[in-house]
């Protein structure tokens, strides 16, 4: 994959002698680029002799002669038409021993068996002589040197090293070619062919920033894509490949060629990867506390050195580090356990002589902050972790996580506890932390809170069991209650998850006092009002934008989790982001802890989104996965219908649609009969029927009347414009869709519009805008056509800006840090040639001549929104 102009090269120059030396990063697929070469080469009919020095040999033999032996002796029928060649094998295989090597003489009689060797090759035709990890050699170039006497063409692989440099001398090279990483499309085929499905983009997305500047590394994205199959974190739903349990991160295997760089320092590498893959980081100066903590056995410094040096750590210009690939922080996590057992010992270390320096502070903050409840209490660092927190300015919201909650475990049974309680618990509702609370209610009843610290705990267990989806636990029941009764924020959490209908009062009352109790200053805003839109959501189960009105600025949405999650589809849908709103419903499919409602609701709206895709195979298939006796019927069937309408079939749409809508008269299904009426509507108006019109008006009319609720009379206002030709009713529908932000009720609006409006110029093209964004290939036909019959030219889509690849980018932003080309080359790990080539294009992309014009150039920025 993406080596094609590499395999031109090399095929080309099949016939001219000489040595080529292919080099790339472990993983860039040199292999596999020797494998195609012999592939097409047998084709053409050529001969070539491959020699792989990947395989075990004696430690002693630094020419690699025994993978020679290996590769003419399995490939010698093929080679044999000249009878000295025999001889010439046998010569070599008598020469080659351990002694041998022991003699300057005998190695130079080995040396010149070997040239004899691929001479005699020679006479048998013209021969490529493949070479595969010549670098591994301990003397490549004697070696190399006896066969490229022979003048044969040959290709030889090497490794670049941590500096960017081959591991072969580039004056030993007739010719170096370099693998770069794989384009972003190039990538992005990759996984998919080795999948042998489309990947979804929240999986896509989590292993994209698990191998950071490596996702462009064939051998690492498809060796981390075998471990998580393996460990069976790869699931297919409908077609896509998804991510099981996407909250946890995604590690590296463990044969993966960074391992090799950390195993010279043993524990001391996995030590400074595990504190530089934190969200804090590890600072240069803190090292020799690391070393003094760990003891004398480990060297920290010189791990950190060659870390940095071989591009794992990243070290800022104010001497902070961080680890450039997540995956392999994760992975260490995994086999070396918790930072905090680092951090505690540090931190012990610095209280040894008493009281830190003030300059010292921070740091012991940090620490002891990152040490948890694995460092004993100690009530006099709680004012020193109180200051430090102030000077954190923005960061990481793990980070002041850490701090307030070491605070809280430090100050035991104090006064100051339940204030702290308090700032660490709104912290985390405002970092939609959920996990982090549902972790802390348990330990904070063990200290035997007050009433008023026990109703907070309350409301933030049944948050945090309503967001992870999964029940309030029973010793966190009894911890809560004791002989009291349920509280309210529990009882509603129980009431939730036995499936019964929830409403945003209810919420409100079981919620907000006690939220608001915990606030005597009135520091925070009062809640939003509660409007239609929230009843919309509790409706369809969605508690996200509920808690949003309750809750006010202390609630953030989620981005994690089954509520998080189905609040993507739900709001993804409305919004026209489909991508994301199908990722997540697929996301939906792979959890066990989802709302069944919602599960169904979620199904139902991604077989819409699919329809009026054209995907109609996958439409169905959600479609297929509601079952019969399901809580949203009317909204079933407002899918049903629309599904027919695409399959090209109007008329028994439209009669799906009333029979259920007649049947059901909106009572059991509310919100289901506010789609599906406006979808009759709309059916009625574009097949022109009066009678069909008359009807649908008179359904909505009467449900408004048995009704009476905010979403009736809006639904009576959008079925009405969208069937009388009425500039009046139209515009009061487009309005109210407006207000709602549907947009896919906008689209079909704005065309309605557009047939009474007069200038429809405007709406047709929104219409058709919208339908682009969201990928509708359906609506997208619909608004050409509407155009057209307008007169009105379809817009031709353009690029606005060029297509840049990951390394390009990554070079234009050190280029603006002011770095020079071999700083460059070490931090995206290629060649300093490579970066000259880069810049080469980068400049006539720019249209530029110098690095200062291309640093202040727009090439590579984010390109702002702007309205009409």
């Amino acid at each position: 994959m993406g080596r094609r102009a590499v395999l031109d090269v090399l095929l080309h120059d099949r016939q001219r002698a000489g040595l080529t030396v292919v080099c790339g990063l472990p993983g860039s697929g040199k292999s596999a680029l020797l494998e195609e070469v012999r592939r097409e080469l047998f084709e053409l009919g050529a001969t070539v002799l491959e020699v792989s020095f990947r395989g075990d040999r004696p430690e002693w033999d630094s020419f690699g002669v025994s993978a020679v032996l290996t590769a003419v002796r399995d490939q010698f029928e093929l080679l044999a038409t000249d009878a000295r060649l025999l001889e010439a094998l046998e010569a070599v295989s008598r020469l080659w021993s351990e002694e041998t090597y022991g003699s300057s003489w005998a190695r130079f009689r080995l040396l010149r068996a070997v040239s004899n060797l691929f001479a005699r090759l020679s006479a048998t035709g013209p021969m490529t002589i493949l070479l595969d990890d010549a670098d591994s050699l301990a003397d490549p170039v004697l070696a190399l040197a006896s066969i490229h006497r022979a003048g044969h063409p040959i290709v030889a692989t090497c490794r670049l090293g941590p500096d960017g440099e081959p591991g072969l001398s580039a004056g030993l090279a007739d010719r170096m070619l370099e693998l770069e990483p794989l384009s972003e499309d190039e990538t992005a085929t990759l996984l998919r062919r080795t999948m042998n499905a489309p990947v979804d983009a929240a999986a896509e997305k989590a292993v994209r920033k698990a191998l950071g500047p490596l996702w462009g590394n064939p051998g690492t994205l498809l060796s981390t894509m075998a471990e998580l199959r393996h460990r069976g974190r790869l699931a297919l739903v409908n077609g896509l490949i998804c991510l099981r349990e996407p909250e946890k991160p995604v590690s590296l295997p463990a044969g993966h060629h960074l391992f090799e760089v950390l195993a010279p320092f043993g524990e001391a590498a996995d030590q400074v990867v595990l504190l530089a893959a934190s969200p804090e980081g590890l600072r240069v100066e803190e090292v020799p506390l690391l070393s003094a903590a760990a003891g004398p056995a480990l060297d920290h410094g010189r791990a950190v050195d060659q870390l940095v040096l071989a591009g794992v750590l990243d070290c800022t210009a104010s001497g902070l580090l961080r680890c450039r690939f997540p995956g392999l922080g994760a992975a260490i996590a995994e086999r070396a356990g918790s930072r905090q057992r680092l951090h505690r010992e540090m931190a012990e270390r610095m209280l040894v002589d008493g009281p830190p320096e003030s300059h010292q502070t921070p740091v012991l903050a940090s620490h002891v902050a990152g040490a948890g409840q694995t460092l004993p209490r100690r009530p006099e660092l709680v004012e020193i972790l109180r200051e430090a927190e102030e000077m954190l300015g923005d960061t990481d919201h793990r980070v002041r996580t850490d701090y307030r909650y070491a605070a809280w475990w430090h100050a035991g049974g104090s006064a100051a506890r339940a204030g702290l309680q308090t700032s660490l618990i709104r912290h985390l509702v405002r970092a939609a932390d959920y996990p982090a609370l549902a972790r802390f209610v348990p330990q904070a009843l063990e200290g035997d809170p007050g009433s008023a610290e026990r109703a907070e705990l309350a409301v933030v267990a049944a948050l945090a069991a309503l967001h992870l989806g999964r029940p309030v636990a029973a010793s966190v029941r009894e911890g809560l209650t004791g002989r009291t009764a349920v509280p309210a924020p529990v009882e509603f959490a129980d009431r939730w998850f036995a499936g019964e209908p929830v409403w945003p009062d209810q919420i409100a009352a079981c919620f907000n006092p006690a939220w608001r109790q915990a606030d005597p200053g009135g520091r925070f805003p009062r809640p939003r009002r509660l409007d239609g839109r929230i009843a919309d959501a509790c409706a369809t189960r969605d508690l996200v934008p509920v808690f949003g009105s309750v809750l006010g600025p202390d609630y953030r949405t989620p981005s994690g989790g089954p509520l998080a999650a189905y609040h993507r589809v739900c709001a993804g849908h409305a919004d026209g982001r489909w991508d994301d709103a199908l990722s997540a419903a697929r996301e939906l499919e792979i959890r066990d802890d989802v709302d069944e409602a919602a599960r169904e609701h979620a199904r139902l709206l991604a077989a819409e989104m699919c329809g009026w895709r054209g995907e109609d195979r996958r439409a169905a298939e959600w479609l297929a996965a509601v079952g019969e006796a399901g809580r949203f019927p009317l909204l079933k069937t407002w899918v049903e219908a629309g599904s027919r309408y695409h399959g090209g079939d109007p008329v028994e749409a439209f009669k799906v649609g009333w029979r259920a809508c007649h049947a059901d008269a909106g009572e059991a299904d509310e919100f289901g009969a506010s789609r599906l009426l406006p979808r009759l509507a709309w059916l009625a108006a574009r097949a022109a029927r009066p009678d069909w019109s008359a009807s649908v008006l008179g359904m909505a009319q009467l449900w408004h009347s048995r009704s009476g609720s905010q979403r009736s009379s809006e639904t009576v206002v959008l079925v009405r414009g969208l069937l009388e030709a009425d500039e009046t009713g139209i515009r009061a529908a487009e309005k109210l869709v407006r207000r709602r932000g549907e947009a896919l009720d906008l689209v079909l609006v704005c065309q309605a519009s557009a047939q009474v409006a007069g200038a429809p110029q405007r709406r047709l093209r929104e219409a058709y805008e919208i339908a682009q964004s969201v990928g509708a290939t359906r609506l997208i036909g619909q608004a050409k056509r509407a155009m057209e019959g307008h007169g009105i030219a379809v817009p031709v889509t353009r690029a606005r800006r060029q297509h840049l690849s990951d390394t390009e980018l990554a070079i234009i932003e050190e280029i603006r840090q002011g770095r020079t080309n071999r700083q460059i080359a070490r931090a995206v790990r290629i060649s300093e040639k490579t970066v000259e080539k880069y810049l080469t294009r980068l400049y006539a992309k720019a249209g530029c001549r110098t690095r200062h014009a291309l640093a202040i150039s727009d090439l590579g920025r984010r390109r702002d929104a702007i309205g009409a």
